[in-house]
């Protein structure tokens, strides 16, 4: 079996605008559209660095706060030395 690597997606608002309609998004929704695990968006809800409301005990995520932080995250270059696989290629 060859191993894979895991092609990663980015996030953009056709992804986010792909969820069910609703201006609140729940755990599950949010991680989705960011495509990242729960344990991470907790993570980036306790540093801050996302924003989430609370109804009782629900914590939700709006539509408008999950697009400013996927906008917020800058582009990185490759790490120098490092082969960047493309999609099909196999190496």
């Amino acid at each position: 079996m060859t191993p894979t690597t895991p092609q990663t997606n980015p996030v953009t608002s056709d992804t986010i605008e792909a969820l069910p309609a609703g201006i609140l998004l729940d755990i599950d929704e949010a991680a989705t559209a960011l495509r990242i695990s729960r344990s991470r968006l907790f993570q980036l809800v306790s540093s801050g660095q996302l924003l989430s409301v609370k109804l009782g005990r629900r914590r939700l995520f709006r539509r408008a706060d999950l697009e400013a932080f996927a906008s917020s995250l800058a582009p990185t270059p490759p790490a120098k030395g490092s082969r960047v696989r493309t999609s099909g290629s196999i190496g």
